[in-house]
């Protein structure tokens, strides 16, 4: 089953994990898990369900023909900023793969530190999405969003506004030059 959580983790659904008006959770018709693993799980699941909605926001704009320069460095950065997240992933895999007793507990305290960050970076896509800003007024909206105390989102903020700011240097040294 953990196999199945991890893949449904990834944002895929299958039969044991579902997905219903977007969100990723338990079948209710698996009677053989305790009433707390569902609970469990089902708090990952919101992590997972959040990271298939910035993925899926990134993958369906970011290869458009008309995707401007800061638009697309900021999918790069959304991207890069999910990385982490994905690399916990492949870690409990290799976990679970090397070590058959591995725990649920070990998942949840793996992943749950990747909440609020995913959570962040969903409400930063939200707001873009919402308010469309062009040209590197994008820029000052990651840049408001960069000043959290969470810990962990500044971080991941940082370097999603590391990759507007490659954009921003290259229209400057342009300008100079």
């Amino acid at each position: 089953m953990l196999h199945e959580l991890l893949v449904a983790l990834r944002g895929h659904p299958g039969l044991i994990f579902t997905e219903k008006n977007g969100l990723l959770h338990v079948n209710r018709s698996i009677s053989a898990l305790h009433p707390c693993e569902v609970v469990i799980i089902n708090q990952l699941l919101e992590i997972a369900s959040d990271y298939r909605q910035i993925c899926s926001y990134i993958s369906s704009n970011r290869y458009s023909f008309d995707t401007a320069m800061y638009t697309s460095a900021f999918y790069e950065g959304l991207d890069i900023a999910l990385e982490p997240y994905r690399q916990t992933l492949v870690s409990l895999e290799y976990h679970i793969l090397k070590y058959n007793g591995t725990q649920l507990s070990l998942l949840q305290h793996k992943l749950v530190p990747h909440r609020p960050i995913i959570r962040a970076l969903l409400a930063l896509v939200r707001e873009v999405e919402e308010e469309k800003p062009v040209g590197c007024t994008i820029l000052d909206k990651v840049y408001k969003a960069s000043a959290s105390g969470v810990e962990g989102v500044g971080v991941a903020l940082k370097q999603v506004l590391s990759e507007l700011h490659k954009v921003l240097y290259k229209q400057l040294l342009a300008w100079l030059l």
